[in-house]
C-alpha cells in the first residue's frame, strides 16, 4: 500500500511572518510550498490535518506565565519588538555614540566623515556605517543632518550609554498576527505529537514550524513560542524512554538545547553553521568569540554527553555535510529513541541569503531518508518533522518538497 503523509498547512500557520521583511512575508512560504507540492503531484499522497491554537496552559508547559502574558500584551499593541539586537550590534552602537560624543563641537555636532573614518573599518562586517546611522536614528539615539554633514546624540543616547544593559530593538517584532500564528503552530505541533503517540499517524510534516530559538521567558530571532520543546515535553510525559531531536536548520536550536541541556532522556543532534560566520559576521571576517553550539557543548549535569553539536564551516558541500552527518546518525542510533522530532530547515541551501553554504537538495533528501530509517529502527516509525528555516522562496519550496518526497518514498 502506498505510504501517505499527514501535513498541517492551514493558512493560520502560514500567517507567521512580517510585512516589514521582504524575505519573510506572511503566507508567502506556505503558499510557495503548497504550489510546488501540487505541481509535483505530492498532494495526492497527503492527508491535510487541522488543529486549533495552543492554549495558555499548553504554552506554559514550557514558557512562563509572565512571559506568555507579556507577549500577548505587547503584540496586541502592534509596535516595538520582543527581543533585543544581538550583542555585537549593541557594542558597535555604544562605540559609535561615544565617538560622536568625543568628536562633537560646542554645539554638540560631530562631522560625519571624521566619525566614519574612525569607526567604519571596525564595525560588524555585515553592517555598514550608514546602516548604523539609519538604525540608531530610528532608535532616537542619533540625529543625522545630511545637509550639514553632521551627526549628534539623540534624545535617548545619554540613558542608553549610562545603562548597565543597553538594549536596541531586535528583529522579533511584536505583531498581533504573529502571536496568533505562533499559537496555531504550537497547537499543530502538540496535536501531531498526540496523534503520533496514539498511533493515529506515523509521519507528520508541519512546514511552518520549528521555532527553535525561543526560550522559556525570552523571544529570540523571530521565535515567540518554542513548538519543538512543547512537542518533546509532551512526548516525555507519554513515553518511558528517550526522545531524539535532530536539527539541520543552519542556525543552532539554542532554545531547545537550553530547555533540555540537563535532561538525559532527550538526545540532541544539531548540525548548523558556525555562528562566528553568521550575521553580523561573515566568512571573510569571522568573529573571534566563542559562541554556543560548539562541539564541546554536549549538555550539562545529568544530560552531559547526550547532546551533539556539529558546527559547519562556510561553503560546506554535500559530500562534506554527509560525512559529518554520519557522526550525528550514529549518536542518535545509539540512544534508541522512542520518538523523533526532526527540524528539517532548508536555510543551508546554497541559494539561501541567511547562510554561507553550498548544500543542495540532494543532501536534504539523503538526511531525511536516514532520519526515517532511524525512526523505523527504534521508534516504530514515529516521526514529527518541522519545516524550520528557509528564506529564499525557490529554495525553500524545493527543499521542503524534497523532504516530503523522502518521507513518502522511504
Amino acid at each position: 500500500m502506498p505510504r501517505r503523509l499527514h501535513v498541517y498547512a492551514d493558512p493560520e500557520l502560514g500567517a507567521y511572518g512580517y510585512e516589514e521583511k521582504a524575505w519573510y512575508l506572511p503566507g508567502a512560504r506556505l503558499e510557495a510550498f503548497l504550489d510546488e507540492a501540487r505541481a509535483r503531484g505530492l498532494t495526492e499522497a497527503i492527508d491535510f490535518v487541522s488543529a486549533g491554537p495552543a492554549t495558555d496552559a499548553q504554552l506554559q508547559s514550557f514558557h512562563t506565565a509572565a512571559y506568555v502574558a507579556s507577549v500577548v500584551s505587547r503584540c496586541a499593541k502592534d509596535e516595538g519588538s520582543l527581543d533585543g539586537a544581538v550583542a555585537p550590534i549593541v557594542q558597535d552602537a555604544v562605540r559609535l555614540l561615544k565617538a560622536v560624543s568625543e568628536a562633537a563641537n560646542a554645539q554638540g555636532a560631530a562631522n560625519v566623515s571624521v566619525v566614519r573614518a574612525q569607526l567604519a573599518a571596525t564595525l560588524a562586517p555585515a553592517m555598514s556605517f550608514d546602516t548604523y546611522m539609519d538604525y540608531l536614528g530610528a532608535e532616537q539615539l542619533l540625529v543625522h543632518d545630511a545637509t550639514a554633514g553632521t551627526i549628534r546624540l539623540g534624545a535617548g543616547a545619554e540613558a542608553f550609554l549610562c545603562s548597565a544593559n543597553p538594549r536596541l530593538t531586535g528583529p522579533t517584532l511584536a505583531r498581533v498576527g504573529v502571536e496568533r500564528a505562533a499559537r496555531w503552530i504550537c497547537g499543530a505541533a502538540l496535536d501531531a505529537t498526540r496523534r503520533i503517540l496514539a498511533g493515529d499517524h506515523q509521519r507528520v510534516f508541519i512546514p511552518i514550524a520549528g521555532f527553535h530559538h525561543a526560550h522559556a521567558a525570552e523571544a529570540r530571532m523571530y521565535c515567540l513560542y518554542n513548538d519543538p520543546v512543547l512537542a518533546i515535553r509532551h512526548a516525555l510525559g507519554q513515553l518511558s524512554g528517550t526522545v531524539a531531536y535532530i536539527d539541520i536548520d543552519i542556525h543552532q536550536g539554542d532554545g531547545v538545547y537550553e530547555a533540555f541541556a540537563e535532561e538525559p532522556r532527550v538526545v540532541i543532534a544539531d548540525l548548523h553553521e558556525d555562528p562566528s560566520t553568521l550575521f553580523p559576521y561573515t566568512p571573510e571576517q569571522p568573529s573571534e568569540q566563542n559562541f554556543p553550539g560548539r562541539h564541546e557543548d554536549h549538555g550539562r549535569g545529568a544530560g552531559a554527553g547526550r547532546k551533539l553539536n556539529i558546527a559547519l564551516a562556510p561553503q560546506t558541500t554535500d559530500a562534506e555535510y554527509l560525512a559529518l552527518w554520519t557522526e550525528a546518525e550514529a549518536f542518535v542510533r545509539a540512544s534508541k529513541p522512542q520518538f523523533i522530532v526532526f527540524e528539517s530547515g532548508v536555510d543551508g541551501l546554497a541559494s539561501d541569503p541567511l547562510s554561507n553554504q553550498c548544500l543542495s537538495t540532494k543532501a536534504i533528501d539523503e538526511v531525511t531518508r536516514r532520519v526515517c530509517a532511524l525512526a523505523d529502527e527504534s521508534a516504530g516509525g514515529r516521526l514529527l518533522v518541522l519545516g524550520g528555516g528557509g528564506y529564499e522562496l525557490e529554495g525553500t519550496k524545493r527543499g521542503w518538497c524534497t523532504v516530503v518526497e523522502a518521507l513518502l518514498s522511504t
